[in-house]
């Protein structure tokens, strides 16, 4: 099993946790915005409340998951093509996808069902994104 990877994204997480919310990646906050949106209560946050108010304990929940030791990390691929770090709890079913040939700060995060467990067993990808409500 792969330890934990440092990524830009990686460090991007750490700043936000901090409350830092750096002007010149607002691509990268964008992005954990879109996903604490569409994602976030998977994750704990509380569907009503914005990320602004949540974007430091959004972060630190994500940065606690790629942490945890039950969270299996591993090399692969989004949607079949683009280079991305996996990890995934397989108590949980939570996943965070960093894009690994980025150096810019992306991530994917959300829930996986049992079709996706079984292709990121079988073949190393999560193709898709799946709505659980």
């Amino acid at each position: 099993m792969l330890e934990s990877v440092d990524t830009p994204a990686a460090r991007f997480l750490e700043e936000v946790a901090r409350g830092e919310l750096p002007p010149q990646q607002d691509q990268e906050l964008r992005n954990l915005q879109h996903k604490y949106n569409k994602h976030g209560h998977h994750w704990g946050m509380d569907k009503n409340a914005s990320f602004r108010v949540n974007a430091a304990a959004y972060a630190q929940t994500l940065i606690d998951h790629k942490n945890n030791p039950d969270t299996e990390v591993s090399f692969g691929t989004f949607r079949g093509a683009t280079p991305v770090i996996h990890y995934f709890n397989p108590i949980t079913g939570l996943w965070l996808g960093v894009f690994a040939d980025s150096t810019i700060s992306r991530l994917a995060t959300f829930m996986l069902d049992d079709d996706q467990v079984r292709d990121l067993d079988e073949k190393g990808d999560v193709r898709r994104e799946r709505e659980i409500m």
